[in-house]
């Protein structure tokens, strides 16, 4: 019983302490309590996601024909994503469209929310694009 009272407690601290960490950057206005910790200079700004830089595994679905690829990583290219590497898997029979799966060096998350959404509008390009972040420390 007390055990789980002071992991309640503990619960409740921190999420007063996001609180009083979101009104200050919102309104600049310290909650209740002072920390140290909140003070302007020792904080960091806090980015749009679409500033943020990350590495990124794709997959598209797209057909097995030449030009495919070059249509791909020509509008990567255009929203200056690089590409690390790239894998694309031999058709198989009774199937349209094959995976192809990418690696990319660092780069906005803007950039690559437009990128994924014109190259999904491709007619070469089948299903929905897969993206997943790759957080590296």
């Amino acid at each position: 019983m007390v055990l789980g009272l002071v992991v309640l407690l503990r619960q409740v601290r921190w999420v007063s302490d996001i609180v009083d960490a979101i009104e200050f950057l919102t309104t600049g206005k310290r909650g209740l309590i002072s920390y140290p910790r909140y003070e302007e200079e020792k904080l960091e700004r806090i980015r749009p996601i679409e500033e943020c830089e990350f590495r990124y595994y794709f997959r598209f679905q797209a057909l097995d024909k030449p030009g495919v690829l070059s249509k791909i990583s020509g509008i990567l290219g255009k929203y200056r994503i690089s590409i690390a590497s790239v894998v694309q898997i031999g058709r198989q029979k009774g199937k349209g469209a094959v995976p192809i799966v990418m690696l990319t060096h660092e780069t906005k998350e803007g950039l690559v929310s437009k990128a994924l959404s014109e190259i999904s509008k491709l007619d070469v390009v089948k299903g929905e694009v897969k993206k997943i972040r790759i957080f590296e420390e």
